[in-house]
């Protein structure tokens, strides 16, 4: 009886460490966070010596936000650190001159081939924010929306 008890107390021990373990990714082409979904609002370059090496992406779907930040032109398929962040502002208007964040969706940051993200925030009439970057010839290069960007009514 007592070995079996301490053979269901191993198992169920064992279950329960695999179950609490982080996910094993193969490789890190594509991030952990789910793609984006809904219509490409805007998106916004990141550059190096005049070529486009980045691109953040804003979509909206109802009242959510998504940003993902993707490699473009020589970074593209290249493994790099990536960034991307998005945040919901207390501002309601785009004429704001600032954004005070009261929510956000994510960072995602890792070394990625392709593309960070989606990041995503429920903004229903507030206004976002976000911003993105690849570090690419020795430095971080950057993509950002304006201050306060994408109210609704």
């Amino acid at each position: 009886m007592f070995v079996r008890i301490a053979r269901v107390t191993l198992l169920v021990g064992a279950l329960v460490m695999t179950m609490m373990a982080p996910p094993a990714f193969a490789s890190h082409q594509n991030p952990p966070f789910e793609p984006c979904n809904g219509t490409v609002v805007d998106s916004f370059p990141a550059h190096y010596d005049g070529e486009v090496i980045g691109r953040l992406r804003i979509y909206r779907n109802d009242d959510w936000h998504c940003a993902e930040f993707w490699h473009a032109g020589a970074s593209y398929g290249v493994a790099r650190d990536t960034y991307v962040y998005i945040v919901k502002c207390e501002a309601t208007s785009s004429s704001a001159q600032y954004c005070t964040e009261i929510g956000h969706g994510g960072p995602d940051h890792d070394q990625y081939s392709y593309y960070a993200g989606g990041v995503r925030v429920l903004a229903g009439s507030h206004c976002i924010q976000a911003n993105g970057w690849v570090y690419w010839q020795g430095a971080r290069r950057k993509a950002h929306t304006p201050a306060t960007s994408f109210c609704q009514p």
